[in-house]
């Protein structure tokens, strides 16, 4: 029997999935835009913002983070301006975006996304299935007004929960005209090796437990 979906689709971001896009970030964005103004419109309790700063590549980052849910506040006010809000009703300012939206609703943020990217020449990730390229492709219109400059694919399944591995994901990224090839390119991102007591691994699992306690 399949597992209900949890309320929201609150599924934090696995840390080697985090880290391998912040070392990606590391290597292919400018200092300058890695020192910048960061938004998670999709922000949990911070799992994104905490792996993408752990090994120092958006440590000097001002993060602000939009969530929904009230309960994560505490743990957000300590690493991001927080606005507890629907980030789809309301504006977004002129900044970076790493995002791993609800699924439920990603098409809607994908949109948002590549409107907000065209809009304000930012960098913007957002973290998807695969399957989501082949089922939900992006409408002929949007991808030529805002096509992503890369597709990052994780060769490896997500453990979202405690549980089984889901499949597998990869991260899109959407770049200011300048950075974009003529094509999207496709690349293979490697994966980190975290032991279980890493301090990432070990703060996912005691979060996703929770939650599942409390459930």
């Amino acid at each position: 029997m399949a597992d209900q979906r949890r309320d929201l689709d609150f599924y934090p971001t696995p840390p080697d999935s985090g880290l391998a896009l912040a070392r990606w970030i590391q290597a292919n964005v400018p200092e300058a835009t890695r020192r910048g103004v960061w938004l998670d419109p999709a922000a949990g309790y911070g799992a994104l913002i905490e792996a993408l700063g752990y090994e120092g590549v958006l440590e000097r980052a001002t993060w602000l983070a939009y969530e929904l849910q009230s309960q994560f506040r505490d743990q957000l006010d300590r690493i991001a301006t927080t606005r507890t809000v629907d980030s789809l009703a309301v504006d977004w300012p002129a900044a970076h975006v790493a995002a791993n939206p609800p699924f439920g609703m990603l098409d809607e943020f994908v949109a948002r996304i590549v409107d907000h990217v065209a809009a304000h020449g930012v960098w913007a990730f957002v973290l998807t299935r695969l399957q989501w390229l082949d089922d939900r492709p992006l409408s002929v219109e949007r991808y030529r007004r805002c096509r992503p400059a890369n597709i990052l694919r994780m060769p490896w399944r997500n453990r979202f929960t405690g549980r089984s591995p889901s499949c597998t994901h990869c991260w899109l990224v959407y770049a200011p005209r300048l950075f974009r090839a003529e094509r999207t390119q496709t690349e293979w991102l490697e994966r980190p090796v975290l032991s279980a007591e890493h301090e990432l691994v070990r703060r996912h699992h005691e979060m996703t437990s929770t939650y599942e306690d409390a459930a």
